[in-house]
Parts: structure tokens; sequence; C-alpha cells
């Protein structure tokens, strides 16, 4: 875990980043996470958060989804905001098939995907 002097303490199992644009869970105990209202997010770090069953992101801020963000998560659906510019290799790897994520862009330009970015998981895009 990084010096406190870097980060604000938000929870038990959630930092936000002096920066105040990163969010990081150092603990796997987070099951729902509801991202929406966070107006300056940008990046959700790697290894980000790896128990989550609910997640909804920011409209607006959030441009980057890091490597292996979500890679352990038992989400079912995802939508990914038309902010977003980069999902980073097996972010959300462990989807099932069956699971969907939708992105809210008309097709792929302009969007850096990683590779085994969204494991089994139907990719729609939804813009």
């Amino acid at each position: 875990m990084p010096a406190s002097s870097l980060y604000h303490k938000i929870s038990e199992n959630i930092l936000f980043w002096k920066n105040k644009k990163n969010i990081q869970s150092p603990k796997e105990f987070i099951k729902t996470l509801d991202l929406s209202n966070a107006v300056n997010l940008t990046t959700i770090s790697t290894f980000g958060f790896e128990s989550l069953t609910s997640l909804k992101f920011p409209d607006s801020s959030l441009t980057t989804i890091g490597d292996q963000s979500f890679n352990r998560a038992a989400l079912n659906e995802v939508i990914i905001p038309s902010s977003v510019t980069k999902i980073g290799t097996a972010a959300f790897a462990s989807m099932p098939s069956g699971s969907v994520i939708k992105i809210r862009r008309k097709n792929s330009t302009g969007l850096t995907l990683g590779t085994k970015w969204n494991g089994s998981a139907t990719i729609k895009y939804i813009g």
C-alpha cells in the first residue's frame, strides 16, 4: 500500500489518489461500486477492483480503464461511457460467455483496446 501522503482513504477498501483523478481498491471486499457521481475521475487503476458484482461508471470524465482493473470481477453487464479512450489488457478478462459489455460509441474508432480485454463477453456498441 502506498504512503498515506499520496492518497485519501475513502473507506477501509477504497483509496482516492490525491490527484483526485485515480481510484483503486487495495482489497477484494467491495461487491458494488457506483462511480456515476465521480465527476473528476479519469482513471481506474491497474488491478483496481477484483470482486465486484455490480459496477457503474461516471458518464463524462472517465478516459482510462487500466490493465486487469476488473480482471476477477463477477460482472454480467458493464456499460462503458463514450469518454473512455483506453481499456487495458485483460481489464474485464473474467467476464463469462453470456455477459455483455456495452460501449456508448458507434464503433471502436478512437478506442485503444488491450489484448484479451473483454474475456468471453459479447461487445455491443450502443452509440
